[in-house]
């Protein structure tokens, strides 16, 4: 009975975990859109720059930690998708027009990747 309650417990946190950062992934679409169709050099954007800046940091610093499960490859994958972002962002940031139906596509790649079914659904 404990151990079916400790693997409850360790798959809920899980599926936790990976719906917080599906959530930070729709947030990421919504704010790229919101920059695009606002255009350059406007709230927006910056909005848009801060926070991919700061989702992107902090996932590139986790992938590269000897702890992260993923495979070597799947990290390094993400650590250059990450890259990409952050100079994407960093040429927005600068003024300059970027592709952002390429980012949305991408991180609606990444959000629907992180969309599980609950468990026992």
């Amino acid at each position: 009975m404990y151990r079916m309650r400790y693997k409850d417990t360790i798959e809920e946190s899980v599926q936790n975990v990976r719906e917080h950062e599906a959530a930070l992934f729709n947030r990421c679409v919504k704010l790229l859109q919101a920059a695009q169709k606002a255009g350059l050099k406007t709230p927006e954007v910056l909005d848009a720059v801060i926070f991919i800046r700061k989702l992107w940091s902090v996932l590139i610093k986790d992938l590269g930690q000897e702890v992260n499960v993923f495979s070597g490859e799947m990290k390094a994958s993400l650590i250059s998708i990450g890259f990409f972002f952050l100079k994407e962002i960093d040429r927005l940031e600068k003024g300059e027009e970027i592709d952002f139906d390429t980012l949305i596509e991408i991180s609606h790649s990444i959000r629907d990747g992180l969309t599980i079914p609950k468990i026992g659904s």
